[in-house]
């Protein structure tokens, strides 16, 4: 077994130490590898279709039974059984929609251990985390009042607005205008993570906090075409110039992106 970053060992601590965890450190960190070693007993690994193969290798490099571990991607998840020691939601975002069928599917599983990762728990809106936070707090005994309902916990956090024509607009967090100071809004974030728990629950590392990294370069390498290249690339550019400055003008047409990006 390759020796772990000291980080990963701290991430390790951390999930055996909390059954229901989100893991969130930026990509790159090894989740992966902290999410297999702190898993107990049966598990269930769910995650996008396309990472089957690094999960396979992975459970191979890092389990100290692979046996013992069970991979299906989140469009099939209704297809398992419903007990398991430990289950793993790879790129848990996937979960941010409560009426999905797979997110419902997960809400059926029964385990010990719950592990969500993802390297962006916030893509968008603050507020797409409330179907983890269900999900994290499932167990507890304020689960139906805190997380009961949706609107009613966007109510407690956010602004709220009814526009005549109908509906609800969700505008920010409770608190916070635009022109905010940057220390009240550190302060309303703060309240807002420790008010649902993220700070004992979720664990994040940064890759400049963890790693000895040099500082970022960029270079620029040219390389020559060979033959067979340079003809099929001046072929592609005469029919670009032709397209776009036909009788000396430029014409826009869905196409020329097409001819662009070849």
């Amino acid at each position: 077994m390759p020796e772990l970053f000291k980080h990963q060992v701290a991430g390790i601590d951390f999930l055996r130490r909390t059954p229901r965890a989100l893991l969130a450190s930026e990509p790159g960190l090894g989740k992966t590898a902290q999410l297999i070693i702190a898993s107990e007993g049966a598990t269930l690994v769910v995650s996008p279709a396309m990472l089957k193969g690094t999960w396979a290798d992975e459970i191979e490099m890092w389990a100290d039974d692979p046996s013992r571990f069970t991979w299906t991607s989140y469009h099939q998840l209704h297809k398992q059984g419903l007990h398991w020691g430990t289950v793993i939601a790879d790129e848990s975002l996937y979960l941010k929609n409560a009426k999905a069928s797979w997110t419902k599917a997960f809400f059926k599983l029964q385990s010990y251990r719950t592990y969500l990762a993802t390297g962006t728990p916030i893509a968008n809106y603050a507020y797409e985390l409330f179907t983890t936070l269900r999900i994290l707090h499932k167990d507890e005994m304020n689960f139906s009042s805190s997380y009961g309902s949706k609107w009613r916990w966007i109510e407690k956090w956010f602004e709220t607005w009814a526009p005549p024509w109908g509906g609800t607009e969700i505008l920010g967090l409770k608190g916070l205008m635009a022109n905010s100071s940057d220390k009240k809004r550190e302060r309303k974030w703060a309240e807002f993570y420790k008010g649902n728990d993220l700070d004992r629950l979720m664990l994040r590392h940064l890759r400049d906090d963890v790693l000895d990294l040099p500082p970022l370069t960029e270079q620029t390498i040219s390389l020559p075409m060979v033959p067979a290249q340079k003809r099929l690339y001046d072929d592609l550019k005469k029919q670009y110039l032709v397209w776009i400055e036909e009788n000396g003008e430029e014409v826009a047409a869905f196409s020329a992106g097409g001819l662009h990006t070849k």
